[in-house]
Formats: C-alpha cells, sequence, structure tokens
C-alpha cells in the first residue's frame, strides 16, 4: 500500500514538471513585456494566444485566431520582419512599440468587434479612430492639441470647472448644421472679450448689456455718442423703415415705430394697428420739419386733427384748461365750455368774436360779442345799456372807433 503512494506521487510530480514545460507564460514586466518562445505551435490552444515563434525560417510573434496560427503584423497572415512587435525599443525607457511604423493601423479588436483603430496614413503623424466612449477617470483630465511643438488648443477639465481653450492665433467654432445649438446653464451665462464681462443673462432669462446684474428683461448699459449709440436699427433697403413692434403678446393689435432716413422723404412714424386698421398718431417729415398729430401728410410745422367728435387741442395749466379749439373749429380761452354754434372765439367772461350772420344783441348772453361789419367797415361789440343812452334802451351794439 505504501508503495502504491509513493509510485503514484512521482507520477503526480512528473507530470505537473511537464505541463510546467508546455504551458510557459507571458511576463509583464516594467520594462517591456515577455511572451514564451517556442519552437513548436501548443497543441491545444486558446483563441488569442500570443507566442514568440521560432521554429520557422523567420523568427516572428504568432496568435491563434481559433483556427490556424497567423503573424501577429496581419489577420491575413505573413509577416517576415522580427520588428512586428518589438519588447523594448532599445532607448531604455520600457516601452512596447507595436509594428514599429512598418505597417499602416494596429487594430484593437474586442470580443470580434474593432473598437479602436490607429492608422498611419497622414504622413507622420497617426490618426485614431475610436468605437466607444473616452473617460478620463482620476477626477480631472486634460486633451491637448499639438502643432510644431506646442500646445495648439485643449479640453481641460481641473475637477469642478470645463474649459476649452484654443490659441491666441486661431478661432474656436462651434457648429451643428442642420441642427440646435443648446447652452443651459443651472445660473448666469457669462460673455466675455477681451478678458472683459461684456454681457450676462441670469437664471431668469434677463439679459444685460454692458454690466454684470441686469434690471430688465433687455438691459442696454452704454455711455455712448451720436456716432456710437446704443441702439441702431438698420434697413439694407434705402426707402425702407427700420421698425419696432411693441404688443401685449398679440400679432392683432400692436404699436408701430417706423423711421427711414434716405430718399427723398424721410420721415418718422408712430402708429398703432387695431386688426388690420392703421392709425396714424404721430408723423414727423424730415425734409420740411413738420409734425403731424393723427395726420399722415402734416401741411404745417404742426398739424393737429381730431379723430370723430373729439376736440383737436386743449391746453391745461394743472386742471385747469386755458385754451380749447373744438371739433367745429371755435375757440374758448379760459374755459373748456364750447361756444355758441356760431361763435369763432370765446374769452370766458369776456369777449366772444362771432361771425357777421349771427349780429344778434338782445339778452344778456350776447353781451360782449364782438364782429367785423363790412358794410359799416366797423367793429361792433354788444354791450348792455342801464343808462338809457342807447336807442330803444337794453341791449345795442356800439361801434369801437
Amino acid at each position: 500500500m505504501r508503495a502504491h503512494i509513493i509510485i503514484l506521487s512521482s507520477l503526480f510530480i512528473l507530470s505537473t514538471f511537464s505541463f510546467q514545460l508546455q504551458a510557459q507564460e507571458a511576463e509583464v514586466r516594467a520594462d517591456g513585456i515577455i511572451f514564451p518562445t517556442m519552437t513548436t505551435f501548443p497543441t491545444s490552444p486558446a483563441e488569442g494566444q500570443v507566442i514568440y515563434y521560432t521554429g520557422g525560417s523567420t523568427d516572428r510573434y504568432m496568435y491563434y485566431d481559433g483556427s490556424t496560427w497567423k503573424a501577429l503584423d496581419t489577420t491575413g497572415g505573413g509577416g517576415s520582419s522580427v520588428t512586428d512587435m518589438i519588447v523594448d525599443s532599445g532607448d531604455g525607457n520600457g516601452r512596447v512599440k507595436v509594428n514599429d511604423g512598418t505597417y499602416d493601423s494596429i487594430i484593437f479588436d474586442l470580443n470580434k468587434e474593432q473598437k479602436m483603430n490607429l492608422f498611419n496614413n497622414v504622413g507622420n503623424q497617426a490618426k485614431l479612430l475610436l468605437d466607444g466612449d473616452l473617460q478620463l477617470i482620476d477626477g480631472t483630465g486634460r486633451i491637448e492639441f499639438w502643432d510644431a511643438g506646442k500646445v495648439n488648443s485643449e479640453l481641460d477639465f481641473d475637477g469642478s470647472t470645463l474649459s476649452l481653450k484654443n490659441s491666441d492665433s486661431g478661432d474656436l467654432n462651434l457648429e451643428a448644421l442642420g441642427d440646435d445649438i443648446l447652452l443651459n446653464s443651472g445660473d448666469d451665462i457669462f460673455f466675455r472679450s477681451g478678458g472683459i464681462t461684456r454681457a450676462v443673462m441670469n437664471e431668469t432669462g434677463d439679459l444685460v448689456l454692458g454690466g454684470t446684474n441686469p434690471a430688465a428683461r433687455l438691459d442696454i448699459r452704454h455711455d455712448g455718442t451720436v456716432n456710437d449709440p446704443a441702439i441702431k436699427i438698420s434697413e439694407t433697403g434705402a426707402l425702407d423703415y427700420a421698425r419696432i413692434r411693441m404688443t401685449s403678446n398679440s400679432n392683432n393689435e400692436y404699436w408701430l415705430h417706423q423711421a427711414r432716413s434716405l430718399g427723398t422723404d424721410p420721415e418718422y412714424l408712430f402708429t398703432y394697428s387695431d386688426n388690420g386698421v392703421t392709425k396714424n398718431i404721430l408723423t414727423i417729415d424730415g425734409d420740411d420739419s413738420r409734425t403731424g398729430i393723427n395726420d399722415a401728410s402734416p401741411e404745417a410745422a404742426l398739424e393737429v386733427r381730431s379723430v370723430g367728435t373729439d376736440d383737436p387741442l386743449r391746453v391745461r395749466q394743472g386742471t385747469a384748461t386755458k385754451l380749447m379749439v373744438h371739433d367745429n373749429g371755435a375757440v374758448s380761452i379760459g374755459s373748456p365750455t364750447r361756444p355758441d354754434e356760431d361763435d369763432l372765439l370765446e374769452i370766458h367772461d369776456a369777449v366772444r368774436i362771432v361771425p357777421e350772420s349771427s349780429e344778434t344783441c338782445s339778452n344778456s348772453d350776447d353781451v360782449g360779442k364782438l364782429y367785423f361789419d363790412v358794410q359799416d367797415d366797423k367793429l361792433k361789440v354788444c354791450v348792455k345799456d342801464d343808462n338809457g343812452i342807447l336807442p330803444g334802451g337794453g341791449f345795442g351794439w356800439v361801434n369801437l372807433h
């Protein structure tokens, strides 16, 4: 019984030693990767297994693709250079070089899917094609774009702020051909140029130009001059109007400012559109310096046109009416009371100028009437006779010489 145990143990040790000779393992070291050197191919290889094969006319690295052994330089087999994969480049930095520039691409195959390709088809610059995500997982990271031995642009994350930077001489373009560009911030959005904040949009959508704290939906702050205005609106057509529309969220009812400065008819228009009906509130003629109120074509320095039965003009001092032009053309001074139908001018508690056709002077209401008698070529006034001087007494006309 004891002899059997000794014999079995010896066989186990010999078989284990024999297996270790056949199953050499790759060794990963600081200065490179050492693959097992073999003169014959393993009898039961695993898919993806790599060896350094020395049993042929040329030593080379080989890998098993699941059915056949192939040289490491190409999936089609072949390969004649021992530099297909160099364990150490010889410069003492411990780097592993793959293909060493002899071939035009390196393919990293994961689960039979090409997830990363490194192409050497642009001169001495490689191109990396990545099918998947690129993750920088140490909490910070930077992607640099080099040119002529220096960083031209970079994408930098310092742990809290993500910065996209470009060189001093180049542009930074954001393009979305056929779709939108979205700027989404949980707080303010700052616009800076020349190292100075030029505009700020806060989290509620208010925008300030020339400041940092908007006080309105659009807040413009500018220390300008005549030739450096805060707002300039220009139309490309010489006879077209520059326009500003104001409305209470309506497309049918709105106020409209319009102005043009070129051509033979420079003018400013302030109109109100009421469901398709345009009302000319104010018109200023630039050439003739004429202003029209409710008149689109003023023919005087100031032309006021009433609408409907409205009185065209009232002048007040505080709440007291000092001058009133009524819709019939009559003028009252010192009172808003409309003069009699035939009166032309009424000075409150004083004089009333009437046309000749209404020359009545028979009661107290007529006292103060003033008119010019073209037949007698005299100016006459209606007075009350309390002294019996006038013929018939009472009320009568008196000539003013």
